[in-house]
């Protein structure tokens, strides 16, 4: 466990890791970030405005995917990045959102959280009642979160989107079909098989490609250097 170099907030924010996914850290701010449910946030998004902190948190090198719950940040990296230093940039990141009550998300990103939308039918809103109960608080330990995408009546199959930790965990389809599977099925009887929705992979060329051309197009650098603050004294963010 590594506490936040913030002095203001060094009670408040820590990191906890995650034995099932190495490539995955979950962050406890102290304070609640947002009022509805867990929201996604990759690089390649293009209304990452909505997020300040997931926007910055992904500026720095090796960020691929921030996740933002009410009572977490939960924050995967490349694998070839180094958590030595880079989750001391991340805590002192969140301990001035923390301190000076930035908004994690916006308004506009509370309202379009599509974890706290209303389900479509009676059978989407038992489910969602039955992974609030007994999946996602066991699943949050872990640094992950669950999403239903949808409820297929004629085949009895719930499709659900791993979140977080949960999105790379090498034992997550195991998750899917003995746990979740399970418990939704003992819970529910019109309820027969559980799958994985996949979202589609980062375009990582594609990413890599805007990238180059961005900083070609800058004379050398795709954005401004972001400094963060280190036991008082400024460090260097991406590109500076």
């Amino acid at each position: 466990m590594l506490w936040a170099s913030n002095p203001a907030w060094s009670r408040h924010v820590h990191s906890d890791r995650n034995d099932a996914d190495p490539h995955a850290l979950k962050f406890f701010p102290g304070i609640a970030l947002c009022d509805s449910g867990p929201s996604r946030w990759m690089r390649q998004r293009q209304d990452l405005a909505l997020a300040p902190l997931a926007r910055d948190l992904l500026a720095m090198e090796s960020v691929a995917e921030v996740l933002i719950t009410r009572d977490y940040v939960s924050v995967r990296k490349d694998e070839d990045g180094d958590w030595a230093s880079l989750k001391i940039l991340i805590l002192s990141r969140i301990a001035d959102f923390v301190e000076f009550g930035w908004p994690a998300l916006t308004p506009e990103a509370d309202q379009d959280s599509d974890i706290g939308a209303q389900p479509r039918d009676t059978a989407e809103r038992e489910i969602l009642d039955v992974l609030d109960a007994y999946v996602r608080p066991a699943v949050a330990r872990d640094g992950g979160d669950v999403r239903l995408h949808d409820y297929d009546a004629a085949s009895r199959t719930v499709r659900i989107e791993l979140l977080g930790a949960c999105s790379g965990c090498p034992s997550a389809r195991i998750t899917l079909k003995q746990r979740i599977e399970r418990i939704l099925t003992e819970h529910l009887a019109f309820v027969q098989h559980v799958e994985e929705f996949l979202v589609p992979a980062p375009d990582r060329l594609g990413e890599q490609r805007r990238r180059l051309q961005g900083m070609a197009a800058s004379g050398g650098t795709s954005q401004p250097p972001t400094r963060f603050a280190f036991n008082g004294k400024a460090v260097a963010g991406p590109g500076g």
